[in-house]
């Protein structure tokens, strides 16, 4: 039987060089061994603190969404409070350049058979963006919002609004946020999943199917507390989070957030309080006004600048105020 290269060593010989060379791997062996475990060691401990570190971002990050949840829902409560004595008049056929004054005449035409006077009128206008002159419009007409000078008054419109005209109908000035919320309820009421879905002064009021007392609607989980989970598998529907939609409508609103960037041409002057401002060399200030701006002025107007044109167009009791403005 040959030898094989562990039988030619002898340990009991130190001068072996065969046994030294082996001894050195071994030596050299142990140490790689050692380090390696150290750094295994090591790692495991950063990847431990790094798992704690994750822990705390999470549980920070997940309060920051919920702070930023609560803050948007508290923000757009103070949004519909100041929408209060606002509404929407919908179904009035708007024609191609029609103008402010036409537009505040149709109001007041509507309102008067209601029972509301011009005098609790503040501001009238179209919502949206403005219909271009010479064009034709395919859509539906941009509904007309109406602000009264108090509450009181557009009570006292929706009181009366089974005297509107046909076609011609009324509804809040809902916000973004509340709107979607209105509208995944009407959705659900089609599917059977509600009886009833109301609007009080911006709030959303909805009762389940067994009859419950209406519920204020403040977040889209509340919706989880009338409709089980069955009846929205049965219905193939699902309820989106509250967070997924704020989002969705901060994103939205930050698209749509204009850009100004400087033009080509101009140049940033100071002012005399030493502050910059980007603007053209034959563009005046703010302070004295300036034809650009008279142009480019949005077409939102106040009720008595609109009707103080042409009012004696207008007539009955009406004329008699906004001549005496």
């Amino acid at each position: 039987m040959p030898m094989t290269m562990a039988d030619q060593i002898n340990p009991s010989d130190p001068n072996d060089k065969l046994y030294k060379a082996f001894q050195s791997l071994a030596d050299k062996f142990t140490a790689v061994r050692d380090e390696n475990s150290r750094h295994h060691d090591e790692v495991s401990r950063k990847m431990a603190e790094i798992g704690n570190d994750m822990c705390v971002i999470n549980e920070k990050q997940k309060f920051l969404l919920d702070f930023q949840i609560e803050s948007f829902i508290m923000a757009d409560k103070e949004h519909q409070y100041n929408r209060r004595a606002c509404l929407l008049i919908h179904g009035v056929k708007e024609s191609v350049g029609e103008t402010p004054n036409r537009c505040v005449e149709l109001a007041v035409a509507i309102l008067s058979e209601i029972g509301v006077d011009a005098d609790f009128i503040d501001v009238c206008h179209r919502l949206g963006s403005r219909m271009p002159a010479g064009s034709a419009r395919t859509d539906t007409s941009r509904p007309i919002i109406v602000r009264f000078v108090n509450h009181n008054s557009r009570v006292m419109a929706f009181r009366n609004v089974a005297d509107i005209p046909t076609g011609v109908y009324l509804s809040d000035y809902l916000t973004s946020y509340r709107s979607t919320l209105l509208r995944l309820s009407k959705e659900l009421k089609k599917k059977g999943l509600l009886r009833e879905v109301k609007v009080y002064s911006g709030d959303i009021c909805v009762s389940n199917v067994d009859g419950e007392p209406l519920l204020i609607l403040e977040v889209f989980e509340d919706l989880k507390e009338i409709i089980s989970d069955d009846m929205l598998i049965q219905s193939k529907m699902t309820l989106p989070s509250t967070g997924d939609v704020v989002h969705d409508i901060m994103f939205r609103a930050r698209k749509q957030r204009p850009r100004f960037r400087r033009k080509p041409g101009t140049v940033a002057s100071t002012g005399k309080n030493g502050t910059g401002r980007v603007g053209n060399n034959n563009v005046r200030s703010r302070k004295g006004g300036s034809e650009t701006a008279a142009k480019t002025r949005p077409e939102t107007r106040s009720f008595k600048a609109a009707m103080s044109v042409g009012a004696t167009e207008i007539s009955g009791p009406t004329s008699n105020r906004i001549n005496s403005v």
